[in-house]
């Protein structure tokens, strides 16, 4: 019985560590679901890091000009900023 939990277990951790890491998506909160995954794909297609990082930057620059217009801002990390006055 203890072997049978123990592969379990590892079974687990293994299928845990495959997993892929993803990136956090600038600007994630303002994209749909749709919007998401069409820029992971075109982060996949990206031929090379430089085409991605062209990638990221012309994203970067959609997402600024998105929160531009909502009267938001980013902070560095891609996330809305809240107003230090909020309460």
């Amino acid at each position: 019985m203890k072997f049978a939990v123990l592969v379990l277990v590892l079974a687990s951790a293994g299928a845990l560590a495959q997993e892929p890491k993803r990136e956090v998506i600038y600007g994630a909160e303002m994209m749909t679901r749709a919007e998401r995954e069409q820029y992971r794909q075109s982060l996949e297609r990206a031929k090379g890091e430089e085409e991605a990082a062209k990638v990221r930057t012309r994203h970067r620059e959609q997402m600024q000009k998105r929160a531009r217009a909502r009267d938001m801002k980013l902070n560095e990390s891609g996330l809305i900023e809240k107003e230090k006055d909020a309460k």
